[in-house]
């Protein structure tokens, strides 16, 4: 008995002393990477957090190491993984949407379609940018005409964007915004303008509404002045006929 506790002790003593080797760090898929070094870890029965954290970051290269140099110099009393796990994400994360935003923002339509363009936009950002972001770089892009009727829709897809944005770039130049918004058929986008023609009518009665409102009262005045001059001149008459 006192033999087997032995070495089941001894077993783990050696597990935790044995050299673990982890999988290559994933940038792009950080946690990921995170989840797959928790099941190493548990394969050889390393529970510890700062075992766990001297394995981490043995296996960080400089180029990562940098990036959280200040965790690495303070690091935390406790959940030290935890830290820099969360730490290599943000950082990560930030510096590549940083990147990739800077490279969107040289690219140029040239003689792509607005749908094509969405596409070539989408493959270049990896994922590295969130759909929104990536939407209003796109949009800042596209002809003045495309850009106008694109800015005034409610629409946030961006492959419903594109392919609107490709009907209206096939249109005929000569063609009105307005009739670009018309052939889209778009109930949406229909109810959006008949909202705003049902304000401009709306307004206009009221000011019809306050202009009959204002000249009533001088129309009762000119009347009542008439009616006056009317007795007064009819009694001049009566004068006159009396003498």
């Amino acid at each position: 008995m006192i033999n087997d506790e032995n070495s089941a002790a001894s077993a783990s003593n050696n597990n935790a002393s044995a050299v673990v080797k982890l999988p290559d760090f994933w940038p792009k898929k950080i946690a990921l990477w995170f989840t797959q070094v928790e099941i190493v870890f548990s394969l050889n029965r390393i529970t510890k957090d700062d075992t766990k954290y001297m394995h981490i970051v043995s296996q960080l290269s400089p180029q990562y190491l940098d990036e959280i140099e200040d965790i690495l110099m303070h690091p935390p009393a406790e959940n030290k993984c935890e830290t820099i796990k969360a730490v290599l994400i943000k950082r990560l994360s930030d510096s590549d949407a940083a990147k990739a935003q800077q490279l969107l923002k040289r690219e140029e339509i040239g003689d792509r379609t607005p749908g094509q363009f969405w596409r070539h936009m989408k493959k270049l950002a990896n994922s590295k940018l969130q759909d929104d972001l990536l939407i209003e770089l796109w949009k800042s892009r596209l002809p003045i005409r495309t850009q106008e009727v694109i800015t005034a829709l409610d629409q946030t897809d961006g492959e419903e964007l594109a392919e609107i944005a490709d009907r209206i770039h096939f249109m005929p130049p000569t063609n009105s915004r307005v009739a670009a918004i018309e052939s889209l058929q778009s109930p949406s986008i229909c109810d959006q303008f008949t909202k705003i023609i049902e304000g401009m009518e709306a307004m206009q009665l009221e000011v019809i509404s306050a202009i009959t409102k204002n000249s009533t009262p001088n129309r009762s005045r000119s009347r009542s002045r008439s009616q006056r001059n009317n007795r007064g001149r009819s009694n001049c008459r009566r004068q006159f006929a009396t003498c």
